[in-house]
This record gives C-alpha cells, sequence and structure tokens, in this order.
C-alpha cells in the first residue's frame, strides 16, 4: 500500500490505521518496515508463514494504552494489576511458552530465509520470462518479503485447468484470494473489475525456503506445459 498516502489522510481526519501485515514480515517501504506507518498493525505466525509458531500472530503498537488494552483482552480480561480479577471482556488468545519459543528461534535466522525467498522468486521470474505470465511490480522503494510467487495467467486463460494440469504431475499450487464482496456473508453487486480479474487469474507456485534450483525448474516447466496444454485445448 502508498503507506505515506494513507498516514497523511489519517492524520488530516484524526484516524487510527490498523494494518494487516500478516504475511509481510520483512517488506519495506523505503527502508521502512511495514507495521511502522500505523498505529496498530497484525502479522501472522500460520503454519506456512515466514516465520511460524503453528497459529496465532503477533500485534505491534506504538500507542502504550493501546498495548495495555490488548495485553489484557488477549488475557481474558484479568486486570494487569490484580490477578484473577477480570473488569473486561476478554479472550484467551494467549501463546504458549512453548510456541514463543518456536518463533524467538525462527526470527534468529530470518534474514536468510527472507534472502532465500527472494533469490526463489527471482528465479521463477526469469524461468518464466516468456511464459506469457504477469509477476506483481512493486512501486520505487519497496521490498517485498516474497512471501508467496504470485503470479497472473494470460488472459482467456482457465485457471482451474491449469491448476488441474499441474496437480497432475505433482505440482501444488493455490489460486489468490477471492474478494471480500463475493463471499456469502458480504455478497454485494458492486463492479470491482481489477479485484475480480486478479481473483479469476492469479495463482501462487510453491515457494518454501527450502526448494532447490531443480524445484524450481519442475514448477516452472509444469506451469509451461499446463499453459500450452489448456491453450491448445482452447484451440
Amino acid at each position: 500500500c502508498d503507506m505515506r498516502a494513507l498516514r497523511a489522510l489519517a492524520d488530516r481526519h484524526g484516524l487510527m490505521i490498523v494494518e494487516d501485515c500478516a504475511e509481510a514480515l520483512g517488506t519495506t517501504i523505503n527502508a521502512r518496515h511495514v507495521g511502522s506507518w500505523s498505529d496498530v498493525a497484525t502479522y501472522s505466525f500460520f503454519g506456512n508463514k515466514t516465520v511460524t509458531t503453528g497459529e496465532g500472530g503477533m500485534v505491534t503498537t506504538n500507542d502504550d494504552a493501546v498495548a495495555a488494552r490488548l495485553r489484557q483482552a488477549k488475557g481474558q480480561g484479568q486486570s494487569l494489576h490484580r490477578r484473577y480479577w477480570h473488569d473486561v471482556l476478554g479472550f484467551n488468545y494467549r501463546m504458549t511458552n512453548i510456541a514463543a519459543a518456536i518463533g524467538t528461534a525462527q526470527m534468529e535466522r530470518v534474514r536468510p530465509i527472507l534472502a532465500r525467498k527472494a533469490e526463489i522468486a527471482a528465479c521463477y521470474r526469469a524461468r518464466l520470462a516468456n511464459s506469457g505470465v504477469v509477476f506483481q511490480k512493486p512501486m520505487a522503494g519497496v521490498v517485498g518479503s516474497e512471501w508467496l510467487v504470485s503470479l497472473l495467467l494470460p488472459q482467456g486463460i482457465n485457471r482451474d485447468r491449469v491448476m488441474n494440469a499441474m496437480a497432475e504431475v505433482g505440482v501444488e499450487t493455490r489460486p489468490v484470494f477471492y474478494p471480500a464482496h463475493h463471499m456469502p456473508m458480504y455478497r454485494s453487486e458492486a463492479l470491482l473489475p481489477v479485484a475480480e480479474d486478479i481473483a479469476a487469474r492469479g495463482i501462487s507456485l510453491p515457494s518454501f525456503p527450502m526448494l532447490t534450483e531443480a524445484d524450481i525448474d519442475r514448477v516452472s516447466e509444469a506451469l509451461t506445459a499446463a499453459l500450452g496444454l489448456v491453450e491448445a485445448r482452447n484451440a
């Protein structure tokens, strides 16, 4: 996101920003880490994230009052100063010490993990440069985390057929996320052609940091072959 513009807009209207940084650990804008532009930011430590504790996540803030409120809410609403006294509604969102230890150990090696993620993304871009797929182009000054290597298939290509063809040779892929206004609970007749086009053509490739060059070759070759197969069927 253009966080500089969003921050200026929020300041102008006296608004707070809660930033969803779920998959963006390691992403910077003009050398400033995402999440630091906002009043509150959230990160995910789910099992497939760059750093994982198996489940759960992290909330960051530079507001002491918000931090205290979060600590109390995650601890079943128990007072921060009086044990077993619950003076607000809370939840059991506490992370176990074991999960925290796993996450802390992973944070100690986050730099080489991020570096390998960047190498994998660069390899995919090089190998698929002439395949007709489109990769996201970061804005100037942005360094992405490359958590998942996602791309758009060429116009007119059936995304599900491509994914099925890749699955048949043992290569798992995933669709990008569906637009919120298509979900049953938020269903609306809004026309959002950019989001809908990305949802229809987008896929994510295997991006695990332990992928080898041979693995990346195999995935790239499977995608290229699947594109040719689907195009032939369309013809």
